[in-house]
């Protein structure tokens, strides 16, 4: 090859490497936002932190039970962002009962924020219907318990051992729970929003006050109460106080997105 033949095959490429078109030097180059999306680890995992011991629900009544959390992930970068990608619940019915509480309604709902109340706090509520038909059951180990007391004390007014028994709420007679975890995806509800702060609220929604429904597995250690907030029937929430409160099990994935500027012939939009 002649000496000028490849000075004009060089051409192409020397273009390409000043950002004006592609190797083939036919292509102009554009500046393309690209996002790179990694998993962030878990903002909580309860059972990682605990032992499943009791489990619960808000009997007949609708609500909301949430727990405060640093969920920012402790790897995240000035120039990423993270948000929660997904919250799983440890679903607990009698193990004899196959159908128990079946079309019920249960949910998960993130807060960017500690402030419940606040309406400026965005939040992202997923709800369910309960289908135990679809779940993975477990029905011995970690995550089964016997519950064989009743405690008239631990009873709310109105209510007494039997007829909690009965619905299988708070206070149960005697016996065996089997457990399954239930996953909720955000991906949906979140859009193309990120988390903007660095402590957020992941709670437990009973969206109906139906007496039959699943219960939540609860940890076994007790924990100031000052991370634990209830809402009853669409009321404020409140926050509980003194010590010795337990939390859902639940298990919260987040994910972190950078963003980076690329030079590609077509951008994909």
């Amino acid at each position: 090859m002649k000496l000028s033949d490849m000075a004009r095959a060089a051409l192409p490429l020397v273009a390409a490497a000043l950002g004006g078109c592609d190797e083939t030097g036919l292509k102009p180059l554009k500046e393309c936002t690209v996002e790179e999306t990694d998993s962030g680890g878990d903002a909580v995992n309860v059972d990682e932190l605990s032992n499943f011991s009791i489990a619960y629900n808000l009997l007949d009544r609708s609500g909301t039970d949430a727990v405060i959390i640093d969920g920012r992930p402790s790897s995240l970068k000035a120039d990423e962002k993270w948000r929660v990608s997904s919250v799983e619940l440890l679903m607990a019915v009698p193990s004899d009962e196959d159908d128990f509480a079946a079309g019920a309604q249960v949910g998960i709902r993130v807060w960017d924020g500690d402030d419940l109340n606040a309406s400026g706090t965005p939040s992202w509520t997923v709800i369910k219907t309960f289908d135990p038909s679809s779940l993975t059951w477990e029905t011995s180990g970690k995550h089964t318990v016997n519950l064989n007391r009743c405690d008239e004390a631990d009873c709310p007014d109105g209510y007494t051992c039997k007829e909690l028994a009965q619905s299988f709420s708070l206070c149960q007679a005697s016996r065996t729970l089997k457990t399954a975890w239930l996953k909720f995806d955000l991906a949906a509800e979140l859009g193309s929003s990120f988390m903007e702060s660095d402590r957020i609220a992941i709670g437990v929604v009973w969206p109906d006050g139906e007496k039959e429904r699943p219960l939540i597995g609860a940890s076994d250690f007790d924990r100031d109460c000052n991370a634990n907030w209830t809402s009853f029937e669409g009321g404020p929430f409140e926050q509980q106080s003194g010590a010795g409160c337990t939390w859902p099990m639940i298990k919260a994935s987040t994910t972190v997105t950078r963003t980076t500027v690329e030079q590609k012939t077509d951008c994909g939009d």
